[in-house]
């Protein structure tokens, strides 16, 4: 998707990084057609749109979507290490 240029849609959405209005955008999706929202992937037509993010974002992402959402979102990640 990325690579061909795909541009965001209803179903499609770039973030270049974890920001606390990220819950919001997942509570959309989840609440309308779903699909996929790629963090570390920039808007901007430029060559590489890929930019990645830190590791620690996809904790980010967990703990973010779990204390906003409601019912509290479950996902595949393990989360933090005890």
């Amino acid at each position: 998707m990325v690579a061909i240029g795909q541009p965001e849609s209803l179903t499609l959405e770039y973030k270049e990084k974890y920001t606390p209005k990220l819950p919001t955008s997942v509570a959309a999706m989840a609440n309308s057609y779903g699909g996929l929202i790629l963090v570390g992937v920039t808007e901007r037509s430029v060559g590489d749109r890929i930019i990645g993010v830190p590791e620690d974002a996809i904790v980010q992402i967990v703990n973010g979507c779990h204390q906003t959402l409601e019912p509290p979102w479950a996902g595949d990640h393990p989360g933090p290490p005890a």
